[in-house]
C-alpha cells in the first residue's frame, strides 16, 4: 500500500490501521466486481444475439434434365 510508508514514518501505523485499509480495499474491489457482473448481465440481456444461423450454402446435387445439353465453361 502506498499510504503505509507515510503513516509508519509519522508513527501512526498500527495493526488496526492496516486492518481498516485492507477492509476498505476489500469493499472497493467487491463493489467493482459486482458492478462489472451487473454491467455484463445487462449488456447480455439488451444486445442482440451475435450468432445468427444462416442458411446452408451447400448446393444439392441435382441431375441435369435429359433434354438439356451440358455446357462447359473453361477459364
Amino acid at each position: 500500500m502506498v499510504i503505509r510508508p507515510s503513516l509508519v514514518e509519522a508513527e501512526q501505523w498500527s495493526d488496526g490501521a492496516e486492518m481498516a485499509w485492507r477492509k476498505l480495499f476489500q469493499v472497493i474491489s467487491h463493489s467493482m466486481k459486482q458492478g462489472l457482473r451487473d454491467s455484463q448481465a445487462a449488456e447480455a440481456e439488451t444486445s442482440p444475439k451475435r450468432s445468427i444461423r444462416l442458411p446452408s450454402l451447400k448446393r444439392k446435387s441435382v441431375a441435369p434434365p435429359k433434354n438439356c445439353p451440358a455446357h462447359t465453361i473453361e477459364y
